[in-house]
């Protein structure tokens, strides 16, 4: 994953992945960077939006959490 970011720093999904790897590991600071940088580069990615409140509600910030979940359903239609 590390060397796909290096090689196509603009590859979206290997940081999706990077930021999923973390949350399993309960690395909730590195995942919302890798998760915050994938939606910088996509503002379309409802799954990167999911994933960011899981590391949000880690820190117990519940708003921005909630947040990301009501832009990950608007993109996902509902």
């Amino acid at each position: 994953m590390n060397r796909a970011i290096a090689l196509k720093p603009r590859m979206t999904r290997a940081y999706v992945v990077r930021g999923q790897v973390n949350l399993v590991l309960d690395q909730y600071d590195a995942a919302e960077i890798a998760l915050s940088e994938a939606i910088k580069l996509s503002r379309h990615l409802p799954e990167a939006f999911v994933l960011r409140s899981r590391a949000y509600l880690a820190f117990g910030r519940e708003g921005q959490a909630a947040r990301d979940i009501e832009i990950a359903e608007r993109l996902k239609g509902g």
